[in-house]
């Protein structure tokens, strides 16, 4: 059986990766990719929180949804389902032309408004994560 801190420190690690390579991206002006990898930071990192709080299998793919379940588990998550409406926009639409109309390609279609503000809005989820594992005392 998993253990829960154990699993959210290794889902925690991997978020703290994605924002690195969110940062890489955004600072080398790839914002449809930034974008992307934002969404998918702040899917792990809500994920690591539903392991710490003994989740078994989280199969969401949701930041909102994501945000919802959290936000049961711990209050202090209020209020990021709004994030998580934003960059759930960027799962698919970053990366598949067929998501948007013609003749919009994904690479082409973002901005660094967007990359920066769904860097921001990761970089607070992930700070918020791993202050609950740090202080989560070890098992």
């Amino acid at each position: 059986m998993r253990k829960p801190l154990e699993t959210a420190r290794r889902w925690l690690a991997q978020a703290e990766h994605s924002l690195g390579v969110c940062h890489l991206l955004y600072e080398n002006m790839v914002w449809s990719e930034a974008c992307f990898s934002a969404e998918q930071t702040a899917q792990v990192a809500f994920k690591a929180s539903l392991y710490l709080k003994g989740r078994r299998f989280v199969n969401i793919h949701s930041v909102r949804q994501l945000a919802i379940e959290c936000a049961i588990e711990d209050v202090e998550f209020q209020g990021f389902a709004d994030y998580g409406s934003i960059l759930d926009k960027y799962y698919l639409s970053t990366r598949y032309p067929d998501t948007l109309p013609e003749p919009a390609i994904p690479f082409e279609s973002f901005t660094e408004s967007e990359a920066r503000q769904a860097h921001a809005f990761a970089k607070e989820i992930v700070e918020l994560v791993r202050a609950k594992v740090t202080l989560e005392p070890a098992s």
